[in-house]
């Protein structure tokens, strides 16, 4: 199994965010906690990253259902 493991500001950088905002989110249980890569340096799989977007879109944008054709103009 493969699979890639982000850095903090790896993780800021794709969601936009500062890196305090990353550790923020982690506090509040909406990403998961960072894995132990080595004694001083911690990361992301990627996939979380990934589904937390995934979660953020929907949430953003509802359910993303076709829109029903409206009046033309």
């Amino acid at each position: 199994m493969s699979t890639k493991i982000l850095r903090p500001r790896d993780v800021a950088a794709h969601l936009g965010v500062a890196r305090a905002t990353v550790y923020r989110l982690v506090e509040r249980g909406e990403l998961p906690s960072p894995i132990r890569i080595t004694a001083g340096a911690s990361g992301w799989l990627a996939r979380d990253i990934d589904e937390y977007v995934a979660r953020r879109v929907t949430a953003s944008r509802g359910e993303c259902l076709p829109r029903e054709p409206g009046p033309e103009k």
